[in-house]
């Protein structure tokens, strides 16, 4: 069978039996480390030529287009990080932006993907939410600072946000207490200005 032929039967014929199982599921890492060294090993026949990175190329920047799946498991992450923060998609992206606001108790969703994930205690997230967050933080963004703030500026996260430098929220007891009287973004801050005047 000519290269060609092993690229097509791993990609059609392999690999397509996972997709609808890996848009929702989240496997140990090391069981497709291990399906994707048998696609290699399939295609070389146990002859490696040349680095597995170099297969999965296009054809045009010189690999052989041979599917990565752990490349396709973050296209599906991505795919759902685009449905929480455009609010398009099924009824159970509801569950999905319920599941993430209980990160860290701060009641964020869509500010979680401008926070330091590094910062940010995802333990009580199901796996799959974790590796959407995993995958979002993939990318390296920067923020424009020169753009006049509107409306969502009250939506702004208090906490781990680099936008925010303020010394003061770096205080982990001062988090738990803002946290605890529930005032966890600029908006909150503001609503208990207003509430505080006489």
């Amino acid at each position: 069978m000519s290269y060609r032929g092993r690229v097509l039967v791993a990609n059609t014929l392999v690999a397509s039996t996972l997709w609808h199982r890996l848009m929702a599921l989240t496997p140990p890492r090391n069981l497709m480390e291990d399906i994707q060294q048998e696609i290699v090993d399939f295609f070389w026949s146990g002859r490696h030529w040349v680095r597995a990175a170099a297969l999965y190329l296009p054809l045009a920047e010189g690999g052989q287009g041979l599917i990565s799946i752990q490349s396709k498991i973050a296209s599906f992450r991505l795919r759902t990080v685009s449905r929480l923060l455009y609010d398009c998609g099924p009824s159970w992206l509801n569950f999905g932006k319920l599941l993430l606001r209980s990160v860290g108790r701060f009641g964020y969703h869509k500010q979680l993907f401008l926070l330091t994930p590094e910062e940010l205690d995802l333990s009580g997230l199901t796996p799959f939410y974790t590796s959407v967050l995993q995958a979002w933080h993939t990318f390296k963004f920067a923020r424009a600072t020169s753009e006049m703030p509107g409306m969502w500026v009250f939506e702004e996260p208090l906490f781990f946000n680099g936008l925010l430098r303020a010394r003061s929220l770096q205080s982990a007891s001062l988090r738990i207490s803002l946290r605890e009287a529930g005032c966890t973004k600029v908006g909150h801050l503001m609503k208990a200005k207003a509430t505080s005047r006489p």
